[in-house]
């Protein structure tokens, strides 16, 4: 293996760069520290205040008619469940009786 590495040393070097390189990115923002812009100086303007007018009213007539009646009746599914309920009750109390 240590023939191999001295056959190629441009392949290690260019490896040790990469390291030395990887390792010294952190070390390297404290020799320059980041650009920040300088603080204002004095008093910041005010922004304009912008004041948006209300919307129109809109008059909106009273309806002609009252509400729709509200609909009460049961769903079909139901009323076919109770049918096949009481069919199955009246069998029930038919043999009830004829057992009897």
């Amino acid at each position: 293996m240590f023939v191999r590495m001295k056959s190629r040393p441009w392949r290690t070097g260019i490896a040790a760069a990469v390291v030395v390189l990887a390792f010294g990115v952190n070390r390297a923002s404290a020799l320059f520290p980041p650009v920040v812009p300088p603080p204002p100086r004095g008093v910041p303007p005010e922004p304009p205040v912008i004041v948006t007018p209300p919307p129109p009213v809109i008059d909106v007539p009273p309806p002609i008619h009252g509400p729709p009646p509200v609909n009460k009746a049961p769903e079909p599914g139901t009323l076919v469940m109770g049918l096949i309920g009481a069919g199955v009750a009246g069998l029930a109390a038919r043999r009830r009786k004829a057992a009897e």
